[in-house]
């Protein structure tokens, strides 16, 4: 079966997968936290405790803001949880997670996400399933009997796909499918994916009913919240060794990482990389010769934008229905 996740040390930098023998980077296998993440989490938790029917938490967020390492703490906090439960009882898995993929020709590659849940669930006979009704019984028995508190779609916009119909109606088919998988094993479902999934507000009736949306959001500004994490990247590259003038080029980073902490990271990284070999600071003239091309700033721009149009006319159509931790 496949272990829970853990969660990393913060300390010890583990050898690079892609590259055996290399150290990883100060960044490698570091999860950042803040307190949107914190307030999400326990948003998506309450959801999924207290609800005694299958329904959907869907998370929308733009490019870089941490929707997959949201949801990998969605999953430590729920092994936490429910540690005396599964210690009790090895039978049972806290959670199983897939992500989604796109063939022009087939739409959605159910097969695979299907036997990315079966992997987390420890199905050993996983190759053997060949067809897709198979895969399906398989898993729905294997969610049944193994009790996770959730199934989880990475990269769900996919499921928007790109077939010969609207894109509404195609999303409402396979959420349907989606759906159908959890109400036959009694499974919530997690979809984390970018502003395209708020389509599933156009969507009426159980369907709707049934969804609970959570905006994971950019920081606004270089305030308070914005320069505790830029502490949080400094004392990590501290513990390295690496001094990082993060704090006195906030304003800067803010624009260059349109507030997202996915963006901030790999930038970082490169500039982690173009000073390592030297053993130089990361200085603001550094920050400068890795900054993002001006055309990409703008492009993640338009997309936060867009976002925040469509979260508003969510919150219009049905207040109360998107959770956002900025209030």
């Amino acid at each position: 079966m496949t272990p829970p996740m853990q969660p990393e040390s913060n300390l010890t930098p583990r050898q690079n997968a892609l590259w055996p023998g290399a150290t990883a980077s100060p960044l490698a296998d570091w999860r950042f936290e803040h307190e949107y993440y914190d307030a999400v989490r326990e948003w998506i938790w309450e959801r999924i405790e207290c609800n005694d029917e299958p329904v959907i938490v869907v998370v929308l967020g733009a490019t870089g803001t941490g929707k997959t390492t949201l949801r990998e703490q969605v999953q430590c906090e729920i092994v936490k949880r429910r540690a005396a439960e599964l210690a009790a009882n090895p039978g049972i898995i806290p959670f199983v997670y897939g992500e989604t993929v796109f063939h022009p020709r087939v739409g959605v590659d159910w097969a695979g996400l299907l036997r990315q849940w079966l992997e987390c669930g420890g199905d050993i006979l996983v190759d053997t399933k060949t067809s897709l009704p198979a895969l399906q019984k398989a898993v729905t028995s294997m969610l049944r009997h193994r009790s996770p508190s959730i199934a989880s779609v990475d990269e769900a916009s996919v499921l928007l796909g790109k077939i010969n119909s609207s894109s509404t109606d195609t999303l409402k088919t396979n959420i349907n499918y989606l759906k159908g998988l959890g109400n036959m094993s009694q499974t919530h479902l997690g979809l984390f994916g970018d502003y395209e999934l708020g389509r599933l507000a156009q969507i009426s009736g159980q369907l709707d009913r049934r969804c609970y949306f959570g905006h994971l959001p950019p920081y606004p500004d270089a305030t308070d919240d914005f320069r505790k994490a830029l502490n949080a990247f400094e004392q990590r590259f501290s513990e390295f060794g690496v001094e990082a003038e993060l704090r006195v080029n906030a304003d800067m980073l803010l624009k260059g990482c349109v507030g997202c902490i996915g963006i901030l990271r790999r930038w970082l990284m490169e500039a982690y990389i173009k000073t390592r070999h030297k053993h130089a600071p990361i200085t603001k003239e550094v920050l400068l010769q890795t900054h993002f091309p001006a055309a990409q700033i703008m492009k993640w721009r338009a997309e936060i934008a867009e976002g925040a149009s469509r979260v508003a006319w969510m919150k219009d159509v049905a207040p109360g229905s998107v959770y956002d931790p900025r209030g």
